[in-house]
């Protein structure tokens, strides 16, 4: 991508969330990024349209959605993917997300520092995807974006206590929404109920395995009692 021009704004212009339909599972569950831009005037460029969906709400607002393949579809791979989205945006953004912790190493990245000191991409969870994030944010120039922690399933009660504002708080649940359009619509169909199914039955495996587990433990228990007491007839 072409390097950018200008500096990033002081508050979030862009707003990032990812979607993980079994965070508590991963082995079944599929991940989807979803994006929101409140104030976007311009077009979406080829590789934007190439790796997501792009929709133009209206002349001012924009979103985009699409699906991250891989095993261990967590929250967190679902939302980097989101920030990678983001930053192929052909002008300065700040991004606004609910996820610390990718916030964090992304800001990291922006100040030229690797997101861990010791171990190499290779050996970092969804590390293929942090190493496209560094390659973005130094191709599109550091100056030209930023990231930030925004309040997540922010409440009226969030806005009065300053936690988060009005405009953060609509612009995050719609953000969210973005997301889960991109479980809906990005994946293969039946992808997502495949998994939900395969999940339940793991599960229900998982219930019988502990039910024969227990019955073999109570068994020794009783035949050692049984034994106990057989042993005491005798003398």
């Amino acid at each position: 991508m072409p390097t950018v021009d200008g500096m990033a704004p002081e508050s979030p212009n862009v707003f990032a969330d990812g979607s993980a339909s079994l965070p508590k599972d991963l082995r079944w569950s599929t991940a989807s990024p979803g994006i929101y831009y409140p104030e976007r005037s311009e077009e979406f460029t080829a590789i934007e349209d190439d790796l997501m969906t792009c929709k133009t709400c209206n002349p001012r607002e924009k979103e985009a959605y699409g699906a991250i393949s891989g095993p261990c579809a967590s929250s967190t791979r679902s939302e980097l993917g989101a920030m990678l989205g983001a930053a192929l945006a052909p002008y300065p953004i700040h991004v606004g997300m609910d996820n610390i912790f990718v916030v964090r190493r992304t800001t990291l990245l922006v100040r030229g520092e690797p997101v861990h000191p010791f171990k190499p991409w290779q050996l970092l969870p969804d590390g293929h995807l942090w190493k496209s994030l560094a390659d973005a944010i130094a191709q599109r120039g550091l100056a030209s974006i930023v990231a930030s922690w925004v309040k997540g399933h922010a409440k009226e009660v969030h806005v009065q206590k300053g936690i988060t504002t009005q405009r953060h708080r609509e612009c995050n649940h719609r953000v969210d929404a973005v997301a889960e359009q991109g479980q809906v619509h990005s994946h293969p169909d039946g992808l997502r109920r495949l998994g939900q199914l395969y999940c339940a039955r793991q599960e229900r495996y998982a219930d019988l395995m502990r039910h024969v587990h227990q019955v073999i433990v109570q068994t020794h228990l009783e035949a050692t009692m049984q034994r106990a007491d057989l042993g005491e007839e005798d003398r």
